[in-house]
């Protein structure tokens, strides 16, 4: 994807924002310029269905700033567990080049488990199927427990 189609889709997201702030604008070409092909339009639209509260213009820009300066874009924005997990999968299945029919392969997972997971649909997922996957990305899984915050 060329510089110029990103900074189009990029404009295209803020005026559904009804962004036309200075700040946002700036740190838009910021991305287009440092970034050009590391973000795309399937991150965008990933973190516009499952940021909590919704993508507001500063979530967004939040967003751009962590792109921009080559941090964790799941830190950037809260998401669900379910969407975490989902965009861990994503890019790490993206990073090695891979479709999502070639992870189920590779993993021994069925497609349509691996889909329900990258959509942040899966109601319910075997740990089996977890390591099988984290096994064949070369990550890791690291589960905790913790009583919610009161």
């Amino acid at each position: 994807m060329k510089k110029k189609d990103i900074r189009k889709r990029l404009e295209a997201r803020f005026e559904e924002l009804k962004d036309n702030s200075y700040d946002s604008y700036q740190a838009m070409h910021k991305l287009t310029n440092d970034l050009g092909e590391k973000i795309g339009q399937d991150n965008l639209d990933f973190f516009a269905r499952h940021v909590k509260g919704g993508l507001t213009k500063k979530k967004m820009t939040n967003l751009i700033y962590a792109a921009a300066h080559q941090k964790p874009l799941e830190e950037a924005v809260k998401l669900d567990p379910a969407a975490k997990l989902a965009y861990r999968i994503i890019k790490l299945r993206q990073d090695k080049g891979w479709t999502r029919e070639t992870l189920s392969h590779a993993a021994g997972v069925p497609l349509a488990e691996l889909n329900a997971l990258e959509e942040a649909k899966a109601q319910t997922v075997s740990l089996v199927d977890l390591q099988k996957l984290s096994n064949t990305l070369d990550g890791k899984i690291k589960l905790s427990f913790k009583p919610e915050k009161e």
